[in-house]
């Protein structure tokens, strides 16, 4: 628990410090997280492995700095843990995360252009769709599930006339494609639950324009489908 602790408390810190770091401390630790990527992929280390600031200093010879920046950047792609285990060695796998977090990035950006833009918006549309997700999710109906959780993200795409972002929409139904294949039990017992929750939170958020916990909605969402997609 301590050394948990310690981990975090360390990345945090850095993540603070990082606004002020030189170019050359950015390129050295590319190059470290480069390689270890590469590593990781090509399945050098083992999932639950933990890879330490203390490794990577001895390894590469680097100061913690750039050991905790290279370490950090492989914990925000996903390619480990907070406390820095890895948590997938499979690159199809890596793909469908990296696809997972651009659609809620993009989801995101959707809603700065709410914010900056003011952009109309029909939340009868959005709220239609939620409602068609919980009957569908009572009703163990997988494919109208899907399909509210396109409607809902073209509605988004609709307002915002992000039309490029398309195609992120059939990457969030490949990936409950995938959850539901995996355990549907849980899928539907809680997945399909919780998808709602952080959708409806967003909605709520929306209509107060309350666009910080918009933001937070989904990060959350993300966060819960990338422990989904590898727990």
């Amino acid at each position: 628990m301590p050394e948990f602790a310690t981990m975090k408390e360390a990345k945090n810190n850095h993540k603070k410090k990082v606004l002020v770091m030189t170019n050359t401390m950015t390129f050295y630790a590319d190059q470290i997280y480069l390689e270890l990527k590469r590593d990781i992929l090509n399945e050098e280390f083992r999932v639950g492995e933990l890879i330490s600031p203390e490794y990577v200093i001895q390894r590469f010879g680097v100061c913690r700095s750039f050991a905790l920046e290279a370490l950090t950047h492989l914990s925000d792609m996903g390619l480990l843990t907070d406390e820095f285990y890895v948590r997938l060695t499979n690159e199809k796998e890596y793909l469908m995360m990296s696809r997972l977090k651009m659609t809620f990035f993009n989801l995101s950006f959707a809603v700065h252009k709410v914010q900056e833009k003011k952009t109309p918006y029909c939340l009868n549309c959005l709220k239609g769709a939620l409602f068609q997700m919980k009957h569908a999710a009572r009703e163990v109906d997988g494919v109208v599930f899907k399909q509210s959780i396109q409607r809902f993200y073209g509605c988004m795409i609709e307002f915002t006339e992000l039309r490029t972002l398309d195609k992120n929409i059939t990457y969030l139904v490949e990936t409950l494609d995938y959850l539901e294949a995996k355990n549907p039990e849980f899928f539907y017992g809680t997945t399909a639950k919780q998808v709602i929750c952080y959708l409806e939170d967003l909605v709520n958020s929306l209509e107060r324009q309350e666009f910080d916990r918009c933001h937070k909605a989904i990060e959350s969402f993300y966060s819960h489908n990338l422990e989904l997609l590898f727990r």
